[in-house]
């Protein structure tokens, strides 16, 4: 990727999340933190479809206490995400 940011991170893992490929997606979300891009909420939201998908409730929940920690926790789109992947992956309780 010849620009590294925040977008451009972001269309890679969700283009990864549209074409069902959730193991990738997840891979480049880690190459992304380890190059020390910040995810912004789109991003935040492709991880947890893929956690979702892949009924990867651990991952999850870090990332859920990443967002606690960051100024997302107010953002509507990621809260209907994660309570979205808290049911699927049969931890509704989680989700509120």
């Amino acid at each position: 990727m010849p620009q590294r940011d925040a977008v451009s991170w972001t269309v890679l893992i969700g283009g990864f999340v549209k074409k069902g490929q959730f193991e990738q997606a997840l891979e480049w979300f880690r190459e992304m933190q380890l190059s020390g891009v910040e995810p912004d909420y789109v991003t935040l939201i492709a991880v947890i479809a893929a956690c979702a998908d892949l009924g990867m409730l651990g991952l999850g929940l870090w990332i859920n206490r990443f967002i606690m920690k960051q100024d997302f926790r107010d953002n509507i789109r990621i809260s209907n995400s994660l309570i979205d992947m808290y049911s699927r992956c049969g931890c509704i309780g989680f989700g509120e």
